[in-house]
């Protein structure tokens, strides 16, 4: 039995795309000791958790366009025990509930009280501190909560950056967030620093590794999942992505999915490949296998 993976660092979050079962192969391809981390699209962050709890004292930029996601990991950081409070406080409610159609009815309701805050703090442009929303933790612990109750948590956002995805299907008695997964994460984050922001904004300088896992490349006939934001990730995304790895003197890590010929033509020749199950809808009907590909530029790891 592995036992890297049985003290592997788990995430709080779940999120689409997630690494959390290949961590171990992808750390592989990186060095054996790592003083400084970056990863421009954080989401679940399995690799980035498992990164700092094996590289004690290890500085990391963690990073992503969506800043509930990133107001999320910034408050576990820094105010884990609020978030815990806060989740806790609609856990509480929510496992009352006997029926599944209860505990969706008020799934619904915690969505749209989501949104309605959101429209307002877009308006406002500035911190919701207002009475009831919790402040920048509740907001954290919201979030979090919907997303380990959402449908295979996804977070997908309309043309109004409204968080659409339905509720899971099945009634549970027992809460899906890991609270012990907030703590442990809160101590691993301490060398951490956590922005709001896209690739284009990193320095990717010598002596830095790198874990790039961007939006998969949509396919000829559109599938693919860009919406974690309102304004998606593009062709020229990935163009541009490329060119800035390409011209890098970091060491990387990238995985990214799509149709190989387009993965080839854009990032270079795969290093590895897999078929992962994925989900492009809020259904069931939406789920497939599709390719993941391994593409990295440690020369001493990759031919090994």
């Amino acid at each position: 039995m592995n036992r890297r993976k049985e003290t592997q660092a788990e995430p709080f979050l779940k999120w689409v795309g997630g690494k959390a079962r290949r961590v171990n192969e992808i750390l592989d391809l990186m060095p054996e000791q790592i003083d400084y981390y970056m990863e421009p699209f954080l989401g679940g962050g399995a690799v980035a958790l498992e990164v700092l709890r094996r590289n004690p004292g290890c500085k990391a930029l963690l990073s992503n366009l969506n800043p509930h996601l990133i107001n999320c990991w910034r408050q576990v950081k820094e105010n884990p025990q609020d978030v815990i409070r806060s989740v806790h406080a609609l856990d509480d409610r929510y496992l009352r509930l006997k029926f599944a159609d209860e505990q969706k009815s008020f799934y619904m309701a915690v969505r749209e009280r989501w949104n309605i805050y959101m429209a307002v703090l877009e308006r406002c442009n500035e911190s919701m501190d207002d009475e009831g929303s919790g402040g920048e933790a509740g907001r954290a612990g919201m979030f979090l909560w919907l997303n380990r109750n959402c449908f295979q948590g996804m977070w997908r956002v309309n043309s109004r950056g409204k968080f659409n995805v339905p509720p899971r299907q099945s009634i549970t008695r027992k809460s899906r967030v890991n609270y012990e997964a907030i703590e442990q994460a809160s101590v691993l984050l301490r060398n951490a620093d956590i922005q709001q922001g896209g690739f284009d904004e990193f320095v990717m300088a010598p002596g830095t590794v790198v874990f790039v896992d961007p939006p998969y490349i949509r396919e000829n006939n559109g599938r693919g999942f860009t919406a974690y934001t309102k304004d998606g990730f593009t062709d020229a995304d990935h163009l541009a992505l490329a060119e800035k790895l390409r011209l890098s003197g970091a060491t990387y890590v990238l995985t990214i999915g799509g149709d190989e010929d387009i993965v080839r033509e854009i990032y270079g020749q795969p290093d590895s490949m897999s078929e992962i199950p994925c989900t492009f809808a809020a259904t069931n009907a939406g789920r497939r296998t599709r390719s993941e590909f391994i593409i990295t530029n440690n020369l001493h790891k990759k031919f090994k």
